[in-house]
C-alpha cells in the first residue's frame, strides 16, 4: 500500500486561501507600521533643524526671551530669527510656484482653507517655505498661544510651526503628516506637550482635536489615534 505525498488540489486552495487571508490582515499592518516609522523620522528632522536653528539665532541674537515677538508680524519674525539659519529650498510667500505648500492650503482635512482662524494663529501674514530635505513648513507670529496647540508658555510673543513631514504628498491633514511646533522660552517644543496630546484619541475630528498630536508621536513613535 503506498503512502499519500504531496498536497491534493483541496487542500493546496485551503493552503492558499488561508495564506491570502493572512496577507490580507497584516500588510495593511506593515504598512502603517513603515509609514508611522517614515512619519516618526521626518517629525524628529523636522523637531532638530528648528531646534538647531534657534540655538544659532540665540548665539547670534540672544536669548528667546529677549526677541521682539510682541512687535513683528510673521514676516518680520522669519527674517529676523529664522531664515539666517535655515537651509531655505524655497521661499514660498507670495510665490505661485507649484511645489509651493501656501499657507492657507491644507491645513484642515487636506482642503483649502485658512488653518488658523478658528485656533488663533492668524493675524499677521504667514510665511511659506520649503526646507533643503523638501520638508514644508509655515511659520506665523501669534500674540498668544491657544489651548489647542497644547503648549504653555510666558512670552509676549509666540512662533508656531506647521510642518508638512512628508513633503508634498497626500493627504496634508492634521495629525496625519501635518504636525505643529511651538516656539517658547524653553526653545522649540512639540505641540502637545504640556497637555499629554489629550486630543489625540481614535475617533476624534480630524480638523478639530488633532493639533497637538506631535509629543504624543514623537514619545510614542507611532499614529494609534488614526
Amino acid at each position: 500500500m503506498s503512502k499519500k505525498t504531496g498536497f491534493t488540489f483541496g487542500e493546496f486552495l485551503i493552503a492558499f486561501v488561508v495564506i491570502g487571508i493572512v496577507a490580507v490582515l497584516t500588510i495593511p499592518l506593515l504598512l502603517k507600521f513603515q509609514h508611522d516609522k517614515d512619519i516618526v523620522s521626518g517629525l524628529e528632522g523636522v523637531r532638530a533643524t528648528l531646534a538647531q536653528a534657534t540655538k544659532m539665532a540665540e548665539t547670534h541674537i540672544g536669548y528667546i526671551e529677549e526677541w521682539d515677538l510682541e512687535s513683528m508680524n510673521s514676516t518680520e519674525a522669519f527674517e529676523r530669527y529664522y531664515k539666517p539659519y535655515l537651509q531655505i529650498g524655497i521661499n514660498c510667500t507670495g510665490s505661485s510656484n507649484h511645489n509651493c505648500w501656501q499657507p492657507t492650503h491644507n491645513f484642515i482635512n487636506g482642503e483649502l482653507a485658512d488653518g488658523g482662524a478658528k485656533y488663533g494663529i492668524t493675524g499677521s501674514p504667514d510665511v511659506s517655505f520649503t526646507i533643503s530635505n523638501g520638508t514644508n513648513l509655515t511659520l506665523t507670529k501669534v500674540k498668544n498661544i491657544d489651548e489647542k496647540l497644547g503648549v504653555e508658555g510666558n512670552l509676549s510673543g509666540y512662533i508656531v510651526f506647521m510642518a508638512d513631514v512628508n513633503g508634498n504628498k497626500e493627504p496634508n491633514k492634521i495629525g496625519h503628516d501635518v504636525f505643529s511646533f511651538v516656539l517658547t522660552e524653553n526653545g522649540i517644543v512639540p505641540a502637545g506637550t504640556d497637555n499629554d496630546s489629550s486630543n489625540c484619541i481614535k475617533g476624534s475630528n480630524l480638523s478639530d482635536d488633532y493639533w497637538d498630536c506631535s509629543a504624543k508621536v514623537l514619545n510614542e513613535r507611532k499614529r494609534d489615534y488614526i
